[in-house]
């Protein structure tokens, strides 16, 4: 393993095409140092998020590899899909793993901003760590409106680019870069295809909350149960079911039983039940073994890393859809099982 090691989860707005998929990871992996750990292809999203890892400079440079692929291969005019996006890579995030602090994956991230604004010629903002303006923070923000709302958005002052030119590619659309703490993509199966049923939940749930009117039309904003949060409703074919989709953003603010725990409860007022959850993407071992721990609710220290794992997965429902592997899904393991 190497001294000093960043991961980097771009969101490709392609889930249909193997061929595409395939060319991108290939570009990705062209660079030596650099492995990918995980690969999550989601068909209706018309979505993939794969996670890689590598040294600092590496990692900026495959990251601009597989962008660059991307946007040879996707146009976003002929792209539809259940998923908020807003550009044929949707966003690109950086985060610190090994040996590497904030500030240094925040200028990696800033090096790749620019360059890929240059090379790519297309409007690329920044976000997380490293937005300068507060309505650029959250991604969300940024992507409110989606791709067919930014050709008009972009035309607002106050939605200037950080980087690259100031109009809308029709085929690449806009992308955000930034550096970010470890967060969770992270969807919770409902025993329903009622999507507004999901969509009240996540309103509910999320720490943006919502907007109510009493009968005088007077509007108040009621917050959400979980700070950290971000949530929003749909129905996955696949699975036959609507889910609750959340980005668990800290972790320290509201852990992934928490988030569990509460859309359950949520679900239940609302008349419906939970089945397990999915998790998109990766996770640290610290994360699941917490989630173990808390599901054993007692003494552990007759208990292996193992049990304690597998107590995480069956208590949030891992398996539910999809088999949760742990060689597969946490990051150290996948470590262990790849030579980087």
């Amino acid at each position: 393993m190497e001294k000093e090691l960043v991961a980097c989860v771009p969101n490709f707005s392609e889930g249909r095409n193997p061929d595409s998929i395939a060319s991108i990871k290939q570009a990705i992996e062209s660079v030596s140092g650099v492995k990918i750990l995980h690969t999550d292809i989601g068909f209706s999203v018309n979505r993939t998020v794969i996670t890689f890892v590598g040294p600092p400079q590496q990692i900026v440079e495959a990251a601009f590899l597989g962008i660059c692929k991307a946007y040879d291969l996707i146009d976003m005019s002929k792209h539809s899909g259940t998923h908020p996006r807003m550009g044929a890579v949707d966003v690109c995030p950086l985060v610190p793993l090994i040996g590497v602090t904030m500030e240094q994956t925040m200028a990696l991230a800033e090096q790749l901003a620019i360059k890929v604004a240059a090379v790519c010629h297309l409007p690329v903002f920044r976000y997380e760590k490293n937005a300068v303006l507060p309505h650029r923070m959250k991604l969300s923000q940024i992507r409110f409106g989606e791709y067919e709302g930014w050709f008009q958005k972009i035309k607002n002052p106050e939605w200037k680019p950080d980087f690259g030119p100031t109009e809308v590619s029709v085929e690449k659309g806009i992308l955000a870069v930034g550096a970010r703490d470890i967060m969770l993509a992270y969807n919770v199966n409902l025993h329903s295809k009622d999507v507004s049923i999901a969509n009240k939940i996540a309103r509910e749930l999320r720490e943006s909350g919502y907007v109510a009117a009493d009968n005088q039309g007077n509007k108040t904003i009621i917050p959400g149960l979980c700070k950290g949060v971000r949530a929003i409703g749909w129905f996955i074919p696949e699975f036959q079911c609507a889910q609750v989709s959340m980005n668990l953003m800290d972790l320290n603010q509201t852990s992934w039983v928490q988030a569990f725990e509460t859309c359950k409860k949520l679900a239940a007022r609302h008349g419906v039940e939970v089945s397990g959850s999915e998790l998109v993407g990766m996770v640290p071992e610290s994360v699941i073994l917490a989630a173990g721990n808390h599901f054993l609710g007692i003494e552990k220290s007759h208990f292996t890393k193992n049990d304690i794992v597998s107590a995480g997965i069956n208590g949030l429902g891992l398996s539910d859809k999809v088999p949760f592997i742990p060689e597969e899904k946490i990051i150290e393991w996948r470590y262990n099982t790849l030579a980087i």
